[in-house]
């Protein structure tokens, strides 16, 4: 079993915010770089937050994976 990584305000806020993370809409600088320090600190990285559409995608499809997967195993 995989051990929740975030703190109880992350996860809200992870969970709050799902829909904005995979859907293709517009985002402000503030929420790009939140989810950009959720991923670091799931995996370990220490990606910065970029205009690179590829990287923004790869980014949001990491977070949502883990969301995900935590959902199944709590």
């Amino acid at each position: 079993m995989e051990e929740l990584k975030l703190t109880d305000a992350e996860f809200v806020w992870l969970e709050t915010n799902i829909k904005l993370i995979t859907n293709g809409i517009a985002v402000t600088e503030d929420f790009r770089k939140e989810v950009f320090r959720i991923h670091n600190k799931i995996t370990g990285g220490n990606k910065k937050p970029t205009s690179c559409g590829r990287c923004w995608r790869n980014t949001k499809r990491t977070v949502a994976e883990y969301y995900y997967k935590i959902l199944n195993i709590i």
